[in-house]
């Protein structure tokens, strides 16, 4: 709770049927990602309303933290009748309005048109009350922008700025029209104005960041995101802002950072229960966050949180169970499976990463049954099938194996995945001819299966009587290219594609480049103990082929 909300609600203690006292409480309570707050504000601000009926202020105030829906129409209408001087309220009702109705929500008259080129009734009073009134020009430019006149509308959003160039608001609706009008520059443009005339406004500034990442300006979107954060701490929608912007950004080191931020900010006061309650969402993509950067423990250590007082959350019991598989304790690993399959019997994810798990503890029946639920729940989870089919391999039965993967293609004959799934089977099966055809279907129905193309690449590259060096240089670098554009790649992923392109390009008689290449691979996969005896290979190959160009 910060010094303002606190100050409000002691003045609220000392006043409670006094409105001003409730309408301030309210507008002081941040919301963030507690619904209960938000529920809290809507009933201070009505009792407000209950005790001062006849205040279009009060009215106001309600319909602002409503925010959307009826309510908001009904509340700003309440607030023109009470006090149809108040101009500020007037353009915002405007854009609520029901088909058919000016403002004031009088109904046409019977035959009358409606003229887009002529400010309707409503504005014409405003402009009769107050001639440069520069919202009535704001009002007027958007009834022109609906009905297409963008040059006329530009006129006189111009005017009026002209009247208030400092009117943060006016640059914001600007901004907003801009882009119905694809005018991008012209937008950022008067967000940042928006946002220089009123820094403390959420909405200006994360639309700003918005608006930024949209035209991929990410530092700087970035840099506005931080600032955010900074004027709004305990704001679920700032810290997720800064979150996404960090996500661009690929940092997910930071992003665990501000997650810690954010709950420790805004839980202050709150027991730990009641902390699960108000950030498990929050708590639960920590989680997630802390196992991609390899902070296994503390990653544990949030699911277990989560799960001590939500035991029956599937979700995050198959997350926890993600978590210890990745840190090879499969036993561990199946007990959470097998509770989330508890929790909920219809997940099939669990039910494969289950069958995924008995794999690794040899448990070949069990895994067949698991794969075999995974797939009456999902018939089209290639996953699954594919495991499956590995399964009845290792037990002696390879032909069962390939007549599963063939039913999930006759299911799905235009499936590429599918068929990519019957390949990587085949090669593993040592029968490539086979698996370089299932390949190239499966890269006909879909180019961008980056794994395909690897696959591929390296049969065609290491395999005598497949060897082609030219197909084999352009599946490898489009792999390799595939992978570039992922903005969370894989390392392990990176590294063997890498170690496939040093092959093709080795066989295209480009030892240097093979070598550069594998050296790369090796700093993706340090461990890798072929990749170091390959890269000798290709520093000789590099060697001889300088010399005998001497």
């Amino acid at each position: 709770m910060d010094e303002a909300e606190t100050e409000c609600r002691l003045a609220l203690v000392e006043n409670p049927s006094y409105p001003w006292a409730l309408l301030a409480a309210a507008s002081s309570i941040q919301v963030g990602s507690n619904s209960e707050h938000g529920k809290e504000k809507i009933e201070l601000a009505k009792r407000a309303v209950a005790l001062a009926p006849n205040s279009a202020e009060a009215h106001a105030v309600l319909a602002q933290i409503y925010g959307y829906g009826p309510e908001v129409y009904s509340e700003l209408q309440q607030a023109g009748r009470l006090n149809p001087e108040e101009l500020d309220v007037l353009p915002r009702l405007s854009t609520m309005l029901p088909s058919g109705q000016v403002m004031g929500g009088t109904a046409l008259k019977p035959g009358e048109q409606i003229d887009p080129d002529s400010p309707d009734h409503e504005t014409q009073r405003l402009f009769s009350i107050e001639p440069d009134f520069a919202n009535a020009h704001v009002f007027f430019a958007r009834r022109l922008s609906t009905y297409g006149r963008r040059e006329r509308a530009l006129a006189e959003y111009s005017e009026a700025l002209r009247l208030e160039p400092d009117n943060a608001e006016i640059h914001f609706w600007l901004a907003n029209e801009s882009e119905g009008w694809n005018n991008r520059n012209l937008k950022l443009t008067e967000l940042r104005e928006a946002v220089r005339l009123s820094p403390d406004s959420f909405s200006y500034r994360e639309s700003l960041v918005l608006c930024l990442e949209s035209q991929r300006q990410f530092p700087e979107a970035l840099e506005e995101a931080r600032e955010l954060v900074a004027r709004h701490p305990r704001d679920w929608m700032a810290s997720a802002s800064l979150r996404q912007a960090l996500d661009n950004q690929n940092d997910k080191v930071s992003s665990v950072a501000e997650i810690q931020r954010y709950i420790k900010a805004a839980s202050v006061g709150l027991s730990e229960e009641q902390r699960v309650e108000a950030f498990y969402s929050d708590i639960v993509f920590l989680g997630g966050l802390l196992a991609d950067i390899g902070q296994s423990e503390e990653a544990a250590k949030q699911f277990e949180l989560v799960l001590h007082f939500h035991p029956d959350s599937f979700y995050v019991r198959n997350e926890y169970g993600n978590l210890l598989f990745d840190q090879k304790k499969y036993a561990e690993a199946a007990e959470q499976y097998s509770e989330a399959i508890r929790c909920d019997p219809e997940f099939p994810e669990s039910h494969q990463n289950l069958a995924d798990s008995f794999i690794k503890l040899n448990r070949l029946d069990a895994a067949i049954s698991e794969y075999r639920q995974a797939l009456e729940l999902s018939p089209r989870e290639s996953g699954a099938r594919l495991g499956l089919a590995r399964a009845l391999s290792r037990k002696g039965l390879p032909e069962e194996a390939i007549a599963e993967l063939k039913s999930g293609i006759n299911e799905n004959p235009d499936n590429a995945r599918v068929h990519a799934d019957l390949a990587y089977f085949l090669e593993e099966e040592k029968d490539v001819s086979s698996a370089v055809a299932e390949f190239r279907r499966a890269l006909e129905l879909d180019p961008n299966l980056r794994t395909a193309h690897n696959d591929l690449a390296w049969i065609l590259a290491t395999d005598p009587n497949l060897r082609n060096p030219a197909e084999s240089l352009s599946h490898a670098e489009q792999a390799v290219k595939l992978l570039e554009m992922d903005p969370t790649p894989n390392s392990g992923s990176r590294a063997a594609f890498l170690d496939t392109l040093a092959e093709a390009l080795l066989i295209n008689s480009k030892p240097n480049e093979a070598w550069e290449t594998e050296q790369k691979a090796l700093a993706s996969d340090p461990q890798n103990p072929q990749f170091r005896t390959r890269l000798e290979r290709f520093r000789t190959a590099a060697a001889n082929y300088s010399a005998h160009k001497k």
